[in-house]
């Protein structure tokens, strides 16, 4: 209800925010309309969270686990968020301990450039003329955050700077509730494996190399992924959405009732904030269709063309008001990425060889997963060549979810170490984002792997490297929060 709610209203102010709109309705500027609708919208809102049904009270685990996502989901704003923009001389937590605590100035912690970017660079011009404005973009985090700012006293940035470490700290908390969700309603897992997913969101990152290194973490130039919640809240919020799409289908498959359709919209929402989750889990579950039981049922249906609905706004949004979108013009150059941001770290050897390089990048950064893909490869062949097709079109099917998510994980993946864009934003990384997400999205598959393998070398290794690869996203939180950057 909440994402549902709130996707509504980033749509409203998003449409509010648009020349044509609120030209239509007298003003001169959108900052009136936005503020109309929020003085709205928010109590409404407050009204359906004190109207709903109660839910009973969960179990002693459930409570356990809840008050785990609200420990970490604090720490995790309050080092990467509440530290944003304190002060504009980037005078930093790390300049207050080494000048000591003469200054009065209020230190800057945890990432800033990004946010900046996010928040107010692109932020600014929509507030002072509407849309469209510049090149057409997702505008997602935009909206909402010039929405929900629209009453508070202080003016621009002041106002959004407020605004923004309330609403994270709210999507931290939405986010690992979502996957304690995920994890006990439709993965049945137990309260110490839901532990290792909730902790494994918060801080998966992969090994760092060299392994004792101080000065630099391991977010550059290996495959991260918590760590891309930390500076880009654009990713946190896509992936939250999808992530309570998930839940929703998930729901939907394993007990056989409505909320298919729903968990597409949620996807689809997703495409709002940011649109590279979108690009691997629409087509995974296209791929999947006729995989699903009842594929051709209303809530199926209604579920694809939900689906498609970002790709039509998308093109008719640029017929209509005739905007220019960048050109991407990706390109195949396999590890290209890892090479020049990492490399550094490896010995000229091995960048003299790529797919030896590559093999290490993705060894660092899935060493978690390889017990339980080595082990599970193995019993696989021998399924199919027991059973042939028709086995394993039967455990597809009864896998849908976990299929649909590794699926989408290995379009994640490929699109990470493949592809580039052939223009100035070569080296930014932005064919990564998906991969970075879904590796979150399948820790609870991994950690159901290896706390139930039969074979204690499994079991022992995997939750080894796991803890291994937890530990070093710790080193990079604290070194994010410390140096002010990521």
């Amino acid at each position: 209800s909440f994402l549902v709610g709130t996707l509504v209203f980033v749509s409203v102010v998003f449409a509010l925010l648009h020349r044509p709109v609120f030209q239509a309705l007298g003003l001169s500027n959108p900052q009136v309309a936005v503020r109309v609708a929020t003085v709205l919208l928010i109590p409404s809102a407050l009204c359906g969270l004190v109207l709903r049904p109660r839910a009973p009270n969960g179990s002693a685990g459930e409570r356990s686990g809840l008050l785990f996502a609200v420990v970490l989901a604090t720490l995790l704003s309050a080092t990467t968020n509440y530290g944003f923009r304190n002060n504009s001389d980037d005078f930093t937590i790390r300049d207050r301990l080494q000048r000591g605590a003469s200054s009065s100035t209020i230190p800057n912690w945890g990432p800033q450039g990004d946010k900046s970017v996010h928040l107010i660079v692109t932020t600014e011009p929509m507030i002072q003329s509407g849309l469209p404005s510049g090149i057409q973009a997702h505008r997602g985090v935009q909206a909402l955050m010039i929405g929900l700012s629209a009453p508070i006293r202080g003016g621009f940035p002041e106002n959004i700077i407020k605004t923004s470490k309330v609403v994270e700290l709210v999507f931290h908390l939405s986010f690992l509730y979502l996957f304690l969700v995920l994890c006990r309603e439709v993965f049945n897992m137990d309260r110490k494996a839901t532990v290792l997913v909730l902790a494994g969101a918060a801080f998966f990152a992969p090994i760092n190399f060299p392994f004792n290194s101080v000065e630099t973490s391991s977010y550059a130039g290996l495959f991260n992924a918590s760590g891309t919640l930390y500076h880009n809240l654009p990713q946190l919020f896509s992936l939250t959405f999808a992530l309570g799409g998930i839940v929703l289908i998930g729901r939907s498959i394993r007990a056989g009732h409505s909320g298919f359709a729903i968990g597409c919209a949620l996807i689809a929402g997703s495409f709002v904030f940011k649109p590279a989750l979108y690009t691997v889990l629409a087509p995974s579950a296209c791929l999947l269709l006729m995989f699903l039981r009842d594929p051709f049922s209303r809530d199926r249906l209604a579920g694809y063309i939900v689906l498609s609905i970002p790709v039509a706004i998308w093109s008719g949004y640029r017929m209509v008001f005739h905007t220019e979108t960048r050109t991407l013009n990706p390109i195949i150059r396999p590890f290209a990425l890892f090479m020049k941001r990492g490399g550094l770290r490896f010995p000229e050897w091995v960048m003299q060889h790529t797919w030896v390089f590559g093999a290490i990048v993705l060894g660092l950064s899935f060493a978690a997963f390889l017990p339980a893909l080595l082990s599970d490869l193995t019993s696989f062949i021998r399924k199919i060549r027991g059973s042939g097709a028709p086995g394993v079109r039967a455990w597809i099917q009864s896998h849908w979810l976990e299929s649909f998510l590794m699926l989408s994980l290995v379009f994640g993946v490929l699109q990470r170490i493949l592809l580039l864009e052939n223009n100035s934003q070569m080296y930014s990384g932005n064919f990564g984002w998906a991969g970075a997400a879904m590796v979150l999205l399948s820790l609870p598959i991994l950690v159901l792997r290896l706390t139930r393998s039969p074979s204690a070398l499994v079991r022992t290794s995997g939750l080894a490297l796991y803890a291994l690869q937890l530990g070093y996203g710790v080193q990079h939180l604290i070194m994010v929060t410390y140096f002010a950057w990521y």
